[in-house]
């Protein structure tokens, strides 16, 4: 996925599913994640990062940085498969991560996707309300 301009929310991954280690069980598909997520705790920003996610787990993790809440950003993920690691990009700055998983299959479920999410306190005795705005643009997906 290339190409994501977004405005942030308390949550905003950039994720897909991209190949398949050789079982042909979901959970051996390899997922990477780009994310932009408002910390909790008051913190005056939004934090930005990415992984990659393999049978439950979560490797390589790597930090953009804090943004000011209400920039607009452009985020890149790019699975460089000639070289083994996938290239995450936020506003020109490229950061990768290397794998060493055999990358042959295709992924057993191929999923991408942009979302928001909103993490509430569940909290009965003082109820919280949430609200979030994001403006996602120029979104392309390439083979």
């Amino acid at each position: 996925m290339r190409g994501q301009s977004l405005v942030y929310a308390p949550a905003i991954p950039v994720y897909g599913d991209y190949f398949n280690t050789g079982n042909h069980k979901y959970s051996d598909d390899v997922a990477a994640y780009l994310i932009a997520e408002h910390p909790s705790g008051g913190a005056a920003g939004i934090s930005v990062g990415a992984f990659l996610g393999y049978q439950g787990g979560f490797f390589g993790n790597i930090f953009f940085g804090q943004h000011k809440l209400g920039t607009v950003d452009t985020f890149s993920i790019y699975w460089n498969r000639a070289q083994s690691r996938f290239d995450f990009t936020v506003n020109g700055v490229t950061k990768s991560i290397p794998y060493t998983w055999a990358d042959a299959s295709a992924a057993a479920s191929p999923v991408g996707g942009i979302g928001i999410r909103n993490f509430v306190a569940n909290c009965q005795a003082t109820p919280t309300e949430a609200a979030m705005l994001a403006t996602i643009s120029g979104v392309s997906v390439s083979k």
